[in-house]
């Protein structure tokens, strides 16, 4: 039978298109849904569209951009069906009852997809485009009597697509032989890898056996986590086969480096490979049967350089954990259970998040990331289920009960109207002088706390001077080029005023006002917030009365004890002792 070839005539009109859906294997409690492909035969209009933020980067002294940064990327887009008889879905339905024993779904129950829309006009002329990881998200449906038929509308969301493609391309018989013959050999020229890990239709990797069949290969590959690891690619074959090899070829030395042998129990074959561009195919009995699925395993480039931009920890109970990103130009914290590696990760919103419904007394490693580009990692352990951060407060202040002036069970009505994290804001509001006392306790306890869950990232957090308690003297580490201030409002943060090269500021704030101050060094990375009170006069002379003595050690002399190895606290603490003085510290 003779065949023709047209020159031009590329295009395609939508009855030209077929659009297929592959269901991955989902396991259910009845057993296993195999892998399988599904017409949908009914559909009329099909849109996608793709959005990504970009967000300028300007300079003092240019009206433009000198750029514009890389934000997240959205694919979503719509799918309309004709109404016939039963719903579009009803094979997949089945499918899923049978492996989970449920009766009933809904299209937005449905697994993750990938579509496939196939283009092939009367001329000869094939395409492809790919859209992966479609979940559905809304739908409607319209039925009027002013409606010659009825539609049935779907909007859905994607992880990745692939963009429209020439695909094999049907020919006259006589244009074949015309062509320059393919070999079937492995070691091929490849056309140029998709770096998306995504499979392409390519002639020049088919061969012209009269034996050929459809099978078709695609990669999807897990990018490493550091350059010490390899990336794990996993291979699907449509249809499933149970015989086999698929070989790999690195595409620069076009030298096979790697051979997955099929596994008829498998539906998904999975190799590890080292950075590189690499092809793969799928053959059995010396004979190729698939197309040549191009890939990628990316290297891990570190852009950040800046050695102290861990996450700052704001807040750790026994259930969850408060992060801020000390790196601007991430979005994205990760939060890693230490004991089973399982990974959790969040969107930060103005670079906070919080990680909850977290394991109790439980390790975890904590990071923020763009992309490749990773902080330095924080290890935080979350509190026992007995504990949360005002109950630890409650018994701080119980442990110290000697300091206060009352008998410690006068404080316990205040005490108890403290129920959740905001409890020095609830003490701020309060204007009794046994609220002042525990407000003295709190602020000291919040930084200690905070402090202590931050210590292995950050040494140039604010400290206070001992010698002046109530008139908020505060120490600088040298690294520390400004510290902002900041006025605590109904548990919120406004700025209030920035010191330049601080090493030692005594703030002067207003009266009955909670205030924070963080250090910021020169890689602009800051400190956790240091909490401090201002108290009005009335206030500071009843508590410079009672603690009148915090600074007693300070007076010790310690000649006889100088050629220890103990710390000059310690040394003046035993030289107190020595002399059988009292001391509040």
């Amino acid at each position: 039978m003779a065949k023709f070839e047209i020159k031009g005539y590329d295009s395609y009109s939508g009855c030209d298109i077929v659009v297929t859906a592959r269901l991955n294997v989902v396991t259910g409690a009845n057993g296993n849904v195999a892998e399988k492909v599904y017409t949908l035969g009914s559909i009329q209009t099909l849109s996608v569209s793709t959005h990504q933020d970009k967000k300028p980067v300007r300079v003092i002294g240019s009206a433009n951009a000198l750029d514009y940064t890389l934000g997240q990327r959205t694919i979503a887009g719509s799918l309309v069906f004709a109404v016939f008889d039963q719903h579009f879905a009803t094979e997949m339905f089945d499918d899923l009852k049978t492996a989970t024993g449920k009766e009933f779904f809904l299209p937005d129950e449905l697994p993750a997809l990938d579509i496939t829309i196939t283009f092939a006009n009367e001329y000869g002329r094939t395409s492809r485009m790919a859209i992966y990881g479609l979940r559905i998200i809304n739908e409607g449906q319209v039925m009027s009597i002013n409606d010659l038929y009825t539609e049935n509308t779907y909007q859905f969301v994607a992880t990745a697509m692939e963009p429209l493609r020439k695909g094999i391309e049907v020919g006259s018989n006589q244009s074949n032989k015309n062509n320059k013959v393919i070999s079937t050999h492995p070691n091929r020229n490849i056309s140029k890898p998709n770096n998306l890990g995504e499979s392409i239709h390519d002639i020049n990797n088919i061969t012209n056996s009269n034996n050929f069949k459809k099978i078709y290969l695609s990669a999807i590959v897990e990018q490493p986590s550091s350059n010490e690891d390899e990336g794990l690619v996993k291979f699907y074959l449509s249809p499933n086969q149970v015989v086999g090899t698929i070989s790999i070829s690195d595409r620069k030395t076009n030298n096979i480096v790697k051979e997955v042998q099929i596994n008829e129990k498998s539906k998904t074959h999975y190799a590890y490979m080292k950075p590189g561009e690499y092809s793969a195919w799928y053959h059995n009995k010396g004979q190729t049967l698939s197309n040549t699925a191009t890939f990628a395993v990316n290297k891990v480039i570190v852009f950040n350089t800046i050695s102290d931009d861990a996450p700052i920890i704001e807040l750790v109970t026994n259930s969850s954990i408060k992060v801020m990103s000390n790196n601007s130009s991430h979005d994205t914290c990760v939060c890693i259970d230490i004991a089973t590696n399982k990974k959790i990760e969040q969107e930060l919103v103005s670079r906070r998040c919080t990680f909850n419904n977290l394991e109790s007394n439980q390790d975890y490693l904590i990071y923020t990331k763009l992309d490749n580009n990773f902080s330095k990692s924080i290890k935080v352990r979350t509190l026992e289920v007995k504990d949360s951060f005002v109950n630890q407060y409650k018994e701080y202040v119980k442990n110290n009960k000697m300091l206060l002036s009352s008998d410690f069970n006068s404080y316990i009505p205040i005490l108890d109207e403290l129920k959740d994290e905001n409890f020095i804001n609830t003490l701020s509001s309060k204007k009794d002088i046994k609220s002042k006392e525990l407000m003295l306790m709190a602020v000291k306890y919040n930084n200690e706390f905070i402090s202590s869950i931050n210590s292995d990232n950050y040494d140039y957090m604010p400290t206070k001077k001992i010698d002046n308690v109530f008139g908020n003297t505060f120490k600088f580490n040298n690294g520390v080029i400004k510290a902002n201030v900041f006025i605590d409002r109904n548990n919120k943060n406004y700025y209030e005023s920035t010191l330049s090269y601080p090493t030692e500021v005594t703030y002067t704030g207003k009266s009955n006002t909670l205030y924070n101050v963080i250090g910021i060094n020169n890689n602009n990375i800051k400190s956790p917030r240091y909490c401090f009170y201002s108290f009005s006069d009335n206030d500071k002379g009843f508590l410079k009365n009672i603690y009148n003595s915090v600074n007693t050690l300070e007076k010790y002399d310690t000649p006889s004890l100088s050629n220890s190895k103990l710390s000059n606290l310690s040394l003046k603490c035993l030289t107190a002792k020595e002399k059988d003085r009292k001391s509040v510290v």
